[in-house]
């Protein structure tokens, strides 16, 4: 029954040709028309035949009749089901990405480090090209400290930054705080700034030790708090500033510091002219650049 299922697996990745056969695994003598009425009924043959064959299925057809689900194949990791609008298919995931059913990096794929396949078999032969090891993933700028990194889609290499004050981790293949990457990067480098040794006993700043807080010159959004004795740079979250009275976020009407450049109106319009501009910003990094745009052009410190 094992190898009925193997066999069968050529029918299901040659379906969108013959749609499958009544009887799999003989010949195909059926016509164009027939194959295509029946190639749903033997795709659900085959998943059954596979699930009393030992190999575990969750659903041996689409559960649903609208929209797009997505489900693990039960020997390959870098292949999956898809169902759309009823209608099951048979996918494979661009070079260097497997499935896992959490993330969605491309087509619902996930990058293969971030994947566990547990007895499921890939297959990672890279597909290089300049500036990328597999067609799909996330690598070092060089060998060096570095607050970029290169991400790679369909084989194209792009310089992406880290969020101000980060530094490329190759081992989370995320960005990081410098101070956790002392190896190889310079804290002090990175955030533009260097704790003091001393904190008077009175300031504002000895109020948070051992993390002390220290205002970012001309930047109303951001702080930098030290982590024995290695600065990290904080964002405050959308819609709040910093107040330096008491080095915390706070929404920015409750800050005298803060004045507006423009009138309520010509803030709206401005704002809206944005939204119309990137109707796709719906991220929590999108939002904060917007706020920060909105804020270079009618607030200041």
């Amino acid at each position: 029954m094992r190898e009925l299922f193997v066999r069968c697996q050529v029918v299901l990745l040659k379906a969108t040709d013959l749609a499958g056969c009544g009887n799999c695994c003989g010949p195909c003598t059926r016509s164009r028309a027939e194959t295509k009425a029946t190639g749903r009924y033997a795709l659900h043959v085959l998943l059954l035949s596979a699930a009393k064959a030992g190999v575990l299925l969750q659903l041996p057809t689409c559960p649903e009749q609208h929209g797009v689900q997505t489900y693990a194949h039960p020997d390959l990791c870098d292949h999956f089901f898809k169902c759309t609008n009823g209608t099951v298919s048979l996918e494979k995931c661009g070079n260097g990405l497997l499935y896992d059913g959490k993330a969605s990096v491309h087509e619902h794929c996930n990058y293969n480090w971030a994947v566990d396949c547990g007895t499921r078999k890939a297959d990672l032969t890279p597909i290089s090209t300049p500036g990328c090891l597999y067609q799909f993933g996330i690598y070092p700028e060089s060998d060096q400290c570095s607050n970029n990194y290169i991400k790679c889609a369909h084989g194209v290499p792009h310089t992406t930054p880290c969020e101000p004050g980060l530094a490329y981790d190759d081992k989370s293949h995320s960005c990081n705080w410098p101070d956790l990457l002392l190896d190889s990067c310079n804290p002090e480098a990175i955030v533009g700034f260097k704790c003091p040794d001393h904190v008077p006993a009175h300031s504002v700043s000895a109020k948070f030790l051992p993390f002390p807080r220290f205002a970012v010159p001309g930047d109303c959004g951001r702080l930098i708090t030290c982590v024995n004795g290695h600065p990290r740079l904080i964002s405050c979250e959308a819609g709040k500033v910093l107040d330096e009275s008491t080095l915390t976020c706070e929404d920015h009407e409750l800050v005298p510091k803060w004045t507006r450049r423009g009138s309520s109106q010509s803030v709206s319009r401005y704002a809206n002219n944005i939204l119309v501009g990137m109707p796709s910003c719906r991220t929590v990094l999108c939002l904060q650049d917007l706020f920060r745009i909105w804020t270079t052009n009618f607030v200041s410190c």
